[in-house]
């Protein structure tokens, strides 16, 4: 009779990195189920994560002479966020990390050879720099 066994071993993402849930032998027998369980940890929840808030937006110039430069100045809060998985990066930390896009009118549509359809929008896409 033939008899096989198998070390397992089982992981859970946290926000630490992976971590076992389980660590086992199991025999695999020809013809024969082998079952077992694992516990899971809680998920990672984000529902107390604030969205967030813009409280105004101004068109400015910035620059001086004839180096002005057209800026829209959006304030608020809570525009960026601490990862808090320590091993997922710090990006949308800060607001250089952001990028804002501005579309005005309907949207494109693609056709089956890639070209675009455009219904005439006016896009601008920035990043935050103050």
């Amino acid at each position: 009779m033939l008899n096989n066994t198998y070390h397992v071993v089982g992981l859970s993402p946290n926000p630490n990195g992976l971590v076992p849930v389980t660590s086992r032998d199991i025999q695999v027998l020809p013809g024969a189920i082998t079952a077992f369980s694992i516990q899971l940890p809680s998920a990672f929840l984000v529902s107390n994560v604030v969205a967030p808030n813009l409280t105004g937006a101004t068109f400015e110039y910035a620059g001086s002479g004839t180096s002005l430069q057209a800026q829209v100045v959006l304030t608020g809060h809570d525009f960026t966020l601490v990862n808090s998985y320590t091993q997922g990066g710090s990006l949308g930390s800060v607001a250089t990390d952001l990028i804002v896009t501005f579309v005005v009118g309907g949207a494109d549509t693609v056709n089956p050879d890639g070209t675009i359809n455009s219904v005439g929008d006016v896009t601008s896409s920035s990043t935050a720099g103050r």
